[in-house]
């Protein structure tokens, strides 16, 4: 099943010619076609040991997507990065996140996690604040009943001798 089967010896022009991405009849395919060998282009030019194969439909199953882009690795094995439906300039940007060579991959989910950490600790610092309040406004009433909304949403009643006796109106008993 691997599309590393699939692929034709690497030539001095790379796996795919001109030729072979420009061969259409239809002026809009060819154009379509340009697009496409601009793509395979970029890629090259990026980095030349990354290419683009065209897997041949009848030889792969229907989930297969079309274009497989690859790295020729230093033991001469090509080794798939992703495979795409379509060649356009998204997949440059996807070419561009791969390369751990130029994206500090850990370093950006670093600070995500850093980021969430600290939006995490402002949420509980705020909760842990209005609960400070709640608990400071009911301990300096003189009332015996008293009632807040709660961090979930709901009403919250509160007796000195018993403790929570109605959540949103309704008994809790």
């Amino acid at each position: 099943m691997s599309n590393a089967a699939h692929m034709r010896p690497r030539t001095e022009h790379g796996l795919n010619t001109a030729a072979d991405l420009l061969h259409a009849d239809d002026n809009a395919l060819l154009r379509e076609q340009a697009d496409v060998f601009r793509i395979v282009e970029k890629i090259r030019e990026y980095d030349p040991n990354l290419d683009v194969a065209y897997l041949d439909p009848d030889k792969g199953s229907i989930a297969d997507a079309p274009y497989v882009i690859f790295e020729w690795c230093r033991d001469g094995v090509p080794r798939v990065i992703f495979s795409v439906w379509e060649l356009n300039d998204r997949v440059m940007e996807r070419v561009y996140a791969a390369d751990t060579t130029k994206f500090d991959v850990e370093g950006a989910i670093d600070k995500a996690n850093a980021r969430t950490r600290k939006e995490l600790e402002e949420k509980s610092k705020e909760s842990f604040g209005v609960a400070k309040d709640i608990v400071q406004h009911i301990v300096a009433s003189p009332k015996g009943t008293y009632s807040f909304p709660s961090t979930t949403g709901d009403v919250v009643t509160l007796r000195d001798d018993e403790g929570i006796v109605k959540r949103n109106g309704k008994s809790v008993k």
